[in-house]
C-alpha cells in the first residue's frame, strides 16, 4: 500500500511515518520512485509499538465569561 494509505491507516502524518522509516523501526519497498509498504510489514510495526495504559479523559477547557460593562459605559445608538 502506498505511504499515504499506510499513514491514514494507523492515524499518523507522513512525517512521524518517514521518522520511524528512517529509524529502521518501519521498511519501505520501492518500486521506481515510488515508496510502498506491506501489510505485514505494517502489521509488525503496529504489533511492535509500545503499549500505553488507560488513558485519562481529558478536562474541557471552558470559555471565561465575557467582562460585565456597567450600563452607564455602553455606547449608545
Amino acid at each position: 500500500m502506498s505511504v499515504d494509505e499506510s499513514c491514514g491507516i494507523i492515524g499518523c502524518g507522513r512525517s512521524l511515518f518517514y521518522k520511524a522509516v528512517a529509524a529502521g523501526d518501519l521498511k519501505l519497498s520501492k518500486y521506481g520512485k515510488r515508496s510502498f509498504v506491506k501489510r505485514d510489514e505494517l502489521k509488525r510495526f503496529v504489533d511492535n509499538l509500545p503499549r500505553s495504559g488507560p488513558s485519562q479523559p481529558r478536562p474541557r477547557k471552558t470559555k471565561a465569561a465575557p467582562a460585565a460593562v456597567p450600563p452607564a459605559e455602553r455606547a449608545m445608538p
